[in-house]
């Protein structure tokens, strides 16, 4: 009930929703009167309480039905009319939702088997009620899709259709070959090429028709393999594998290689390398998908070098880096240490000081060709270096207790053994380091009983220049700085003879290259 204040002297109510017997409605005034008496007017203040009683007028209702049945799966429409005109609607709902539902236009829906009873509030007068019983009607026959075509891995619905229409039941489904497919709540899953016969059964006992159902393998749209790209050794062998798209498609798979006198490829996949050379190994399947891997095969090492000492503090590491001929070849190096207390090697020859000692590193090539470093571990030596401006760094061991004092002119540094002085402006910034790991020069290479070649390429380091000879001829041969960047593009003679001037080189590690030759030298 809501009130309205429409003047100073009187109000408005209005019913918002019809109720029985009496409202109270308080009204609360403040009143002012005047008196004259001999000449004089007299005031009076004061105020008072007033209750008036409101009874709301029903406006009845009338449902079209006052206790309906229905069989689960039903609808019903339910109506009203009331005794007056109103505009206003009336709000409908259910007392069990999970029995009988309502919608705002009064349409009853059976859910399930129990009773409900459907509340119509007409907002303008006392609410109605239609009480429902729905019932579950049991069905007399049921059928389902004579056939059905499913693939492996994929699933298909099956439909059931229940007489009469409006019964319900549960359906219980089998399949008699569960190894061909396989079927829950009506979804048949393709499980292996072949036939079975799918058939559901409800709760009261009855049994449907027979459903066919035939299991097929999809067709690949395309075929992939676990290696785009590989690298044989002369003798070695590789088993491709390959998979489908979608996975669980079938088909029969053709192998092919485009130099079969390089590698050769059996029918399942099966690689062997037969001599040196590239060759594109290509899968085909019966209907027509390809997919391709390229395959270079390389010759084995003939011969391994590494550095033949190698010095490096505690907690420190370093890379030792294999140079083999040729050097283009297969190359899957074993490492291993003989001493892990003292110094440790990974798989990539990264060497690691454990603990003070000795330990020899060694590298073998799948083909049993192998090379040896002998590895010092120390305890790090600490240093303090003196940068110039002009970039000069002069080095002082701290266990020569260097000390420095300085003023605006002058900057001497005193150790132990000897006492340098320096301009105080010429000074740029103080460090402290350690030794870094030390590498020796490269060993001699050593060979595993293999004949080498009298004209094998020879390479030599002579004052400002490297000379390269017994090589092919015409052959490219780059030189590129530490970190890969191409320095210069040069080319044997016809007599594979070839001398590089290096005087102009900036001081620094390079890496030769060739088809025969990789070797890095440092210019000084």
């Amino acid at each position: 009930m809501e009130i309205f204040n429409s003047s100073e002297f009187n109000t408005l109510v209005r019913i918002n929703r019809y109720f029985e017997g009496t409202a109270k409605v308080e009204c609360t005034y403040s009143y002012t009167y005047y008196i004259e008496s001999y000449g004089k007017t007299y005031t009076h203040v004061g105020h008072a309480t007033k209750t008036f009683r409101v009874r709301c007028l029903p406006n009845y209702a009338t449902l079209s039905d006052e206790d309906i049945e229905l069989n689960i799966g039903e609808t019903y429409r339910l109506s009203y009319s009331l005794d007056k005109y109103s505009s206003i609607d009336g709000e409908w709902s259910s007392s069990n939702e999970n029995v009988a539902t309502v919608d705002s236009r009064g349409n009853v829906r059976a859910v399930s088997s129990g009773r409900s009873r459907i509340k119509l509030d007409p907002i303008v007068g006392p609410v109605v009620y239609c009480d429902v019983e729905v019932v579950q009607s049991e069905p007399t026959s049921v059928s389902i899709p004579s056939s059905l075509t499913v693939y492996v891995g994929e699933s298909s619905t099956l439909s059931s259709t229940l007489t009469p229409y409006n019964a319900t039941t549960t359906l219980t489904w089998y399949s008699k070959d569960t190894d061909v497919a396989t079927v829950s709540s009506g979804k048949v899953t393709g499980v292996d090429e072949g036939s079975t016969i799918v058939y559901a059964r409800t709760a009261n006992g009855l049994t449907s028709n027979d459903c066919k159902v035939d299991v097929y393998y999809r067709k690949p749209t395309a075929i992939a393999l676990d290696k785009a790209s590989l690298t044989l050794p002369v003798g070695g062998s590789q088993q491709l594998k390959y998979s489908f798209t979608p996975s669980h498609a079938r088909a029969s798979v053709e192998w092919s290689s485009s130099n079969p006198s390089v590698v050769s490829v059996s029918a399942d996949g099966k690689l062997n390398a037969l001599k040196m050379g590239e060759t594109t190994i290509t899968a085909t399947t019966d209907n027509g998908c390809t997919t391709t891997c390229m395959v270079e095969v390389l010759p084995l090492p003939v011969q391994l070098s590494l550095p033949q000492t190698l010095t490096l503090g505690v907690g420190d590491s370093h890379k030792l880096g294999v140079q083999s001929y040729p050097s283009e070849c297969y190359l899957e190096l074993e490492w291993s240490s003989s001493d892990e207390s003292v110094a440790a090697v990974s798989d990539n020859g990264e060497v690691k000081g454990l603990g003070t000692g000795q330990a020899t590193v060694t590298a073998t090539a799948s083909n049993g060709v192998s090379i040896s470093c002998d590895v010092e571990v120390t305890e790090p030596a600490y240093f303090l270096n003196l940068w110039l401006h002009d970039g000069g760094c002069f080095t002082y061991p701290l266990s020569e207790h260097p000390t420095i004092c300085a003023d605006k002119e002058t900057t001497t540094v005193k150790t132990q053994t000897e006492s340098v002085e320096f301009q105080t402006a010429d000074v740029h910034k103080y460090t402290l380091g350690k030794t870094d790991p030390i590498a020796g020069e490269y060993s001699e290479i050593t060979s595993l009983g293999a004949a080498l070649p009298e004209n094998r390429p020879n390479l030599r380091m002579e004052q400002n220049r490297i000379v390269l000879s017994q090589c092919e001829s015409n052959m490219p041969v780059n030189i590129y700085s530490v970190s890969g960047q191409l320095i210069g593009k040069y080319k044997t003679d016809t007599d594979g003879y070839l001398a590089i001037p290096i005087n102009n080189f900036p001081k620094g590690a390079y890496m030769i290259k060739s088809r025969s030759i990789t070797h890095k030298f440092i210019k000084r």
